[in-house]
Formats: structure tokens, C-alpha cells, sequence
């Protein structure tokens, strides 16, 4: 994105209205994990479309990813917030995103 758009106020308001968008992250995990490996120069108008996403959500997911590793790392660290390590501390391990092993209730006993 253009620095001139970045840094008007309008922008910012953007932002948060996107990152309040229920699919926001996993879009962004979508498009960094598989669309922009098949093509680095996809534009937001292209991703709109291809993801049927709003025009504004487009611009806020590629000029994030495209803003350097320091977003990259805080993203990571997000995504494992969110969908988890991996490691339930069962000694098991666990693949992304699995729920946690489940005992029996123990209101049942």
C-alpha cells in the first residue's frame, strides 16, 4: 500500500473495523500460508475477488503481510493463541488446532 494512505486517519479506523471481522485472522492465515506463495504480487482488487472479501479487508491482509518479519512474528504468536501449540502436555504429539483430551465430567461422580 502507499505510505500517503497508511498514514491518513481513515486508514487506522480501517484497520480496526477489520480486525474486528470474525474471519479477518483466518483469512489472513489463508492468504499468507497458500495465496501469496502461488503469487507474490496479488492485488487487493484480486484478492476481494478471489476470497469474495471486502475490498477494504484485502488492503488491510496484504499491507500487514507485506509489512516485514516484525508482523510476521507477532502474527505466529497470535495464531498460537489461537489455534494452540500443538502440545496438550499429554506426552502426545497433538496436530494443530485439536482439542484438548477430555476426561469424564466431574460433576458426573
Amino acid at each position: 500500500m502507499s505510505g500517503d494512505l497508511e498514514r491518513s486517519p481513515l486508514w487506522l479506523i480501517l484497520v480496526e473495523v477489520v480486525h474486528s471481522l470474525p474471519m479477518y485472522r483466518s483469512h489472513k492465515a489463508y492468504v499468507r500460508d497458500h495465496l501469496l506463495l502461488e503469487n507474490p504480487e496479488l492485488t487487493p482488487e484480486e484478492l476481494s475477488q478471489r476470497l469474495d472479501i471486502p475490498l477494504g479487508e484485502a488492503m488491510v491482509i496484504l499491507s500487514e503481510l507485506r509489512g516485514g518479519l516484525e508482523e510476521a512474528e507477532e502474527e505466529k504468536g497470535e495464531d498460537e493463541e489461537v489455534y494452540g501449540d500443538g502440545d496438550h502436555g499429554d506426552g502426545e504429539d497433538d496436530p494443530p488446532g485439536a482439542p484438548p483430551p477430555m476426561g469424564p465430567p466431574e460433576d458426573l461422580y
